[in-house]
């Protein structure tokens, strides 16, 4: 298999409402909204966040994002009232754990230097 992008997919039950929360979480509304239920986010030419609409999963996804600052990017979380959890110390990688409004979980994470 040769993949030329990848999209992580999270299912909401209030596209608006978590629409709005990933728009806080990312910084930006979303980039484009190919169909009515479905808003994604690009980040590069390679990799994007999907949002889709479908009540019946909502509260059933993870998704992780892999950062060079952990500290700050969960500094800004906190700014933005997205109640991010503590720094958690692991043995390859540091990370911050939150959850959308379906409960959907999103991970933050830091790959540890050696």
């Amino acid at each position: 298999m040769k993949i030329a992008k990848i999209f992580a997919h999270v299912s909401c039950s209030d596209l608006a409402q978590s629409s709005d929360w990933y728009r806080r979480l990312f910084g930006r509304p979303h980039d484009v909204s190919p169909m009515a239920a479905l808003h994604e986010w690009h980040h590069g030419h390679n990799t994007g966040l999907q949002l889709f609409l479908d009540p019946a999963a909502a509260g059933k996804s993870t998704v992780t994002f892999i950062v060079s600052d952990l500290d700050s990017e969960r500094q800004s979380l906190a700014d933005q009232n997205l109640d991010p959890g503590e720094i958690e110390e692991g043995d390859s990688a540091r990370l911050v754990r939150l959850h959308d409004p379906d409960g959907n979980l999103v991970v933050i994470a830091q790959a540890r230097q050696n």
